[in-house]
């Protein structure tokens, strides 16, 4: 998908994302190519021992859980990594978001030299975890910057 945006609406939602780094280009309107990669972890029954909450699936930009949600309790810290085209994606914005009525909670880490990022999920039910990588898009002629969107949704433990 393309997107174009003024400066001023480039430079908001890069501060939005947590997106470090990066300065808008000297045109007037930035355009922007993107991508979404989404997961989501479902469960039938009460097996709670399964393994595909880390599973490693090779999307361009990809979110792994290395903790399984569903033997989670309120309080405990979600541990994620983030990879970027099978390698780990260091000082990465990683946002965890959570809704309970009109209450919504969002949380905020950055991922370290290995692309962990921990997160303290204190509400039960359903969470989505997101990440956006923005980076100039090389041999383009239509667009300026190219951006990658992961969310992963899971349901912590009940």
């Amino acid at each position: 998908q393309d997107v174009e945006m003024s400066r001023e609406e480039f430079l908001e939602y890069v501060a939005h994302e947590g997106i470090a780094g990066v300065a808008p280009t000297a045109r007037p309107q930035q355009r922007e190519r993107y991508w979404r990669f989404l997961k989501l972890l479902g469960r039938v029954g009460p097996d709670e021992e399964g393994s595909l909450h880390h599973r490693f699936v090779g999307q361009q930009l990809e979110i792994v859980l290395i903790k399984n949600p569903v033997l989670e309790k309120p309080g405990d810290e979600q541990i994620v990594q983030v990879y970027f085209e099978t390698k780990p994606l260091a000082g990465q914005t990683v946002f965890a978001l959570h809704r309970n009525g009109d209450k919504l909670t969002e949380l905020r880490a950055t991922t370290d030299a290995r692309g962990v990022a921990r997160l303290r999920l204190e509400e039960t039910g359903v969470w989505v975890l997101r990440t956006v990588y923005l980076r100039p898009c090389k041999g383009c002629k239509d667009a300026d910057w190219e951006s990658f969107w992961s969310a992963y949704t899971f349901e912590t433990g009940t």
